[in-house]
């Protein structure tokens, strides 16, 4: 290859007859030929940048020929070439997966999966491999769960009281208890008091003929309180006393009439009659049915 390339120049008259290249001024001909070339030039900028060291990375550019082969850059336009460099940092990146999904819709559930930089920079997902994404959503179920609890507390005992409380799913299923909220799980357990009836010593038999002695409700400090935080049904007693010695006429007769006077009784609960001439000097210690009282010396 010569590196020329010629053209054809001819005379032409103004009538457009091709004429003989002396009618034409030899002075102002224009080139038959000029020197060139038939290569085209172009930049290759490499795919690769090499690492980022101080901030600064790199890469090859090169000026190709159009049959490939690498030339001078000078050339290829030098207004047009690739940057050889550019800023860079040494940053590494990791993908964050929130750990709390949003609310189970139509069988599927989403969380939030962001691209973090080394100093905890939330950045562009490019940055990061999306390879090894995470996943942002999942299959689920769309039950609801809340706790249950028992409306009828256990028996107080030492003091504490225990009822059950169940974690329930929105079909009505008991469940594990991981699937409702532990942070407002209803309390189990709970201090409590205990309540009995009392019906006081026998001392209160003493006093009057055929009263009737009822019982009163006390908590365990020994307080009266409302019957009504007492169980079962409320005991009483008829403090009937049996038969004891009268004196009638100067003559000892057995008397069956109750009565308080410094005579001898015998046992509430026995029908126990008195022995003719029999008397008892002095007041003895008998057991009624609530208690057990002891009398003075006659």
């Amino acid at each position: 290859m010569n590196n020329n390339r010629d053209r054809t120049v001819l005379c032409e008259r103004d009538d457009g007859v091709i004429v003989s290249n002396s009618y034409c001024d030899a002075g102002i001909k224009p080139a038959t030929s000029e020197s060139c070339n038939s290569w085209s030039y172009t930049w290759y900028a490499s795919p690769t940048w090499g690492t980022c060291t101080n901030g600064v990375r790199t890469r090859s550019v090169t000026c190709l020929r159009s049959d490939g082969s690498t030339v001078s850059n000078s050339n290829c336009d030098a207004g047009i070439k690739p940057a050889t460099s550019e800023s860079c940092n040494s940053w590494s990146y990791t993908w964050y997966a929130s750990p709390t999904w949003g609310t189970c819709t139509n069988g599927v559930r989403t969380r939030s999966v962001t691209c973090l930089r080394s100093d905890g920079s939330t950045v562009s997902n490019s940055n990061c491999d999306a390879g090894i994404k995470p996943a942002t959503s999942e299959s689920c179920n769309s039950w609801s769960y809340t706790w249950y609890t028992s409306p009828t507390w256990g028996t107080c005992t030492n003091g504490v009281r225990t009822r059950s409380v169940t974690c329930l799913r929105s079909d009505g299923s008991t469940v594990s208890n991981s699937n409702c909220d532990a942070g407002i799980k209803p309390a189990t357990s709970e201090s409590c008091t205990t309540y009995s009836w009392y019906t006081g010593d026998a001392s209160t038999c003493v006093a009057t003929c055929n009263t009737t002695r009822t019982a009163i409700c006390k908590n365990g400090s020994g307080q009266t309180v409302a019957d009504s935080y007492c169980t079962g049904s409320k005991p009483s007693h008829v403090c009937n006393r049996a038969l004891g010695w009268v004196d009638t006429n100067g003559t000892k007769s057995c008397n069956t009439v109750c009565n308080n006077l410094n005579r001898c009784w015998v046992k509430d609960d026995q029908n126990q009659a008195c022995a003719s001439g029999q008397r008892i000097p002095t007041w003895g210690t008998f057991n009624f049915l609530f208690g057990t009282v002891t009398n003075p010396t006659i």
